[in-house]
Parts: structure tokens; C-alpha cells; sequence
């Protein structure tokens, strides 16, 4: 692509869009956009911890591929837009909601308990 771009000449490219699950820290988002910029035709990957999204800017790059080098580095990913329904995305939210608070509420149990002792 290079090569095209120092000829005078433009590539065009296009944005995917992809859900990833299983991220909770900085780290992860460095190692997801990592393995987005090993798939060749990516020009571009940038990811967002907050909503869980990748935007992937390229030309010429295979989805699937995509998908395959995210799931490499130890995550979940899907199109958007493509088979998730709203209500599947809200239910995943909600059981990821309930999940936090039962960890919590766990970890807060001994320091009840101790309180109450006193």
C-alpha cells in the first residue's frame, strides 16, 4: 500500500466495526490492537475498553481474519451489526452487570462479617 501511496496514487479503504468481549484493562486493549495490526491489509486499529468496540481502518482485510487474530490473543469478537440483535447485546450487558455486583457483594462479605463481630 505503500508503494501505491509514494506513486501519487490513493488506496482506497473502508471501517469495520467489531464487539470484543473479555477485556478489563488497558493491557488488554493494547494486546487486542496488537493482533489487529499483525492482519495484513490493516492500516489502522484502534479499541475502546469502555464499549467493548475495535474500529479497524484497511484495505482489502478479511474479516475473518480479524475475528481469528482477536480470538488468538485470548478475547471474544463479532461483527457488529451482523446477527447480534439489540436485545442479545442488552442481555449480555445485564449478565455481565450481575456478574460485577455478585463479585462484589463476595468480596465485601468478611469485612461485613467483621463488622458485625465487633
Amino acid at each position: 500500500m505503500t508503494a501505491v501511496e509514494k506513486a501519487g496514487y490513493g488506496v482506497a479503504s473502508h471501517d469495520i466495526e467489531l464487539a470484543i468481549d473479555g477485556m478489563t484493562c488497558a493491557s488488554c486493549v493494547a494486546r487486542v490492537e496488537r493482533a489487529l495490526h499483525k492482519v495484513s491489509g490493516v492500516t489502522s486499529a484502534s479499541v475502546n475498553l469502555a464499549n467493548e468496540m475495535a474500529r479497524v481502518s484497511g484495505s482489502g482485510v478479511d474479516e475473518t481474519a480479524l475475528i481469528a487474530a482477536v480470538e488468538h490473543a485470548g478475547y471474544g469478537a463479532r461483527l457488529t451489526g451482523r446477527g447480534v440483535s439489540e436485545d442479545d447485546r442488552k442481555k449480555h450487558e445485564s449478565r455481565a452487570a450481575l456478574i460485577h455486583v455478585r463479585i462484589a457483594a463476595l468480596l465485601t462479605a468478611p469485612l461485613f462479617i467483621i463488622m458485625i463481630l465487633r
